[in-house]
């Protein structure tokens, strides 16, 4: 995925610190409830569920895109991936449990008046009464599979936000079955996947908990799209180029109305196709400094730890607070300011000790047995041998 100076692309980089700081603002918001009428600015941040939908779609163009390049043996790709998702989410589960009964002690005082609290306060408690069960599914990161009447609340247990976690797992294991029939025809493909999230929606709603992917294959899917016609643009046209990128923003301007996650990956998409086909002119150099700085690079490289811990620091935040002013109540701004240096801080040090190592050693694998002359060659094939 070569960009204009590193492997990555910094747009979708400092996309993905975006969202994360999106998720963490809103998870404050739900825990200090901002009044009847909250200003417009509030009511957009409580409504991060869209942000995760966005590292969704992320996540399909990534895992698809590094499927295509590397073509690495089944074995080898799962073992990084877990090597990516596993290491910090299990220290923060670890975390989250030997921090219950504290989370659980700081929601009960706000469970009659706070709708937020109260369900989060429930599943709590369901994850401390059933606890082992809900401890498997989590230490296999397919609590998003379990059906609502087998184990409720499966997929908020000891550490909420995880349920879109499992949902990337479960990408993740069957995703390069996804790639073979893709790259066969991704016409069919794609009507495929988008009929199965149609059915998924129709039939098993009430069922399947939050965390099963199946609700989440649209998103997969632009991402993948994406993909395919972002591994097609230097054989674009200008006039082909022109429509994408037409075509991408008139989607993104169409889908607010109804759907503001498919917008913010639709313009995300068009600005990032203009930034890598653009010359060197005022706007262009200004978008690539808002996409390729210190700070985006930063927030994008923990955004995955700031995801995870977030929770732990704003429940240690609440708790602090009131046992240093007992009786006054917690400030929106306060318990923000406290929760986003936390989290950050926190984050800094889980990618640096955790996080880090976990992806470095997966990067040292390498493919063994009948396997490995294969994918040598296709590592080969993809200019990343």
């Amino acid at each position: 995925m070569g960009t204009r100076d590193s492997n990555r692309i910094d747009e979708f980089e400092a996309l993905r610190g975006a969202m994360a700081l999106w998720v963490v603002a809103g998870h404050v918001i739900h825990t200090v409830e901002p009044g009847p009428n909250p200003a417009v600015w509030l009511r957009l941040l409580a409504l991060n569920p869209y942000a995760v939908n966005v590292f969704i779609a992320l996540s399909g163009f990534v895992i698809y895109a590094l499927i295509d390049l590397k073509r690495e043996p089944y074995g080898l790709y799962i073992t990084r991936r877990a090597l990516r998702l596993f290491p910090a989410y299990l220290f923060f589960l670890l975390l989250s449990i030997l921090l219950l009964p504290m989370a659980l002690d700081v929601l009960a005082p706000d469970v009659a008046g706070n709708p937020r609290a109260a369900a989060r306060f429930a599943y709590l408690s369901d994850s401390w009464r059933d606890f082992w069960p809900h401890l498997a599914g989590h230490l296999l990161l397919l609590h998003g599979l379990v059906p609502q009447e087998m184990l409720p609340n499966a997929e908020y247990a000891f550490l909420g936000q995880a349920w879109s976690i499992s949902v990337e797992w479960q990408f993740y294991l069957v995703a390069p079955l996804l790639y073979l029939a893709f790259e066969r025809n991704a016409w069919l493909a794609s009507l495929g996947l988008a009929a199965m999230a149609v059915a998924t929606r129709l039939w098993l709603g009430g069922i399947a908990n939050q965390g099963f992917i199946g609700f989440y294959l649209d998103y997969f899917l632009f991402g993948i799209l994406a993909y395919l016609v972002w591994r097609r643009r230097a054989a674009l046209s200008s006039r082909q180029f022109a429509v994408v990128v037409l075509a991408c923003g008139l989607g993104g301007v169409a889908a607010l109305r109804y759907e503001l996650s498919l917008s913010i990956w639709l313009f995300a998409c068009a600005g990032t196709l203009l930034l890598h086909r653009a010359g060197d002119g005022p706007l262009a150099r200004l978008g690539r400094r808002l996409v390729n700085n210190p700070v985006a690079g930063f927030l994008g490289r923990i955004s995955y730890s700031v995801y995870v811990s977030h929770m732990v620091v704003l429940y240690a935040a609440v708790w602090a607070m009131r046992a240093i002013w007992p009786d006054r109540p917690i400030g929106l701004a306060a318990l923000m300011a406290a929760t986003m240096a936390g989290t950050l801080l926190l984050s800094q040090l889980s990618y640096l000790w955790v996080e880090r190592p976990g992806m470095q050693w997966g990067k040292s694998l390498r493919p063994f047995g009948r396997g490995a002359a294969g994918a040598g060659g296709a590592a080969r094939l993809s200019g990343r041998g």
